[in-house]
């Protein structure tokens, strides 16, 4: 038994020594050799020959027009609705529910104030408190300015 394992050993080793006997470097080379040992280096790249200008642009996805894109049909009347603006100082921050009714959360002057419908913000009464809608306030001039709900 003890002859096949030191059999088995040196046959492994014998095989290992077989394995690697092409894999190192090669001899080093002698003081006085002064010639240069051949290489495996692959052949030089050549440069890649230019697309042509036909070469399809991978960031163009579809034909441009020549023409510019059409505005409104000349002569017709283009209605433009803006908004009145926000009073100064005030804007709505958010909405609360408070004892089942919905109330406005407002900032006016730096602060935040929570005012339910009849309540009066910074010269403006609160006339409705709806989430869709937003908040509607009537001024002391009697203006409606609609303040949209927050997104």
């Amino acid at each position: 038994m003890r002859r096949r394992v030191v059999v088995l050993a040196l046959g492994l080793c014998a095989f290992g020594v077989f394995l690697t006997r092409g894999a190192g470097p090669g001899p080093a080379p002698t003081p006085g050799d002064s010639r240069p040992r051949p290489t495996n280096a692959p052949p030089p790249l050549t440069a890649p020959s230019m697309p042509s200008l036909d070469a399809r642009d991978p960031f163009r996805f579809a034909e441009e027009d020549s023409a510019p894109p059409r505005g409104p049909a000349p002569g017709v009347p283009v209605a433009v609705t803006a908004a009145p603006p926000a009073p100064p100082g005030l804007r709505l921050v958010g909405l609360v529910s408070r004892g089942g009714r919905l109330h406005a959360a407002l900032a006016a002057a730096g602060d935040v104030v929570v005012a339910a419908p009849g309540d009066e913000v910074a010269g403006y009464a609160v006339v409705s408190v709806d989430e869709e809608a937003g908040v509607h306030l009537r001024s002391q001039d009697g203006t409606t300015i609609v303040l949209p709900p927050p997104s």
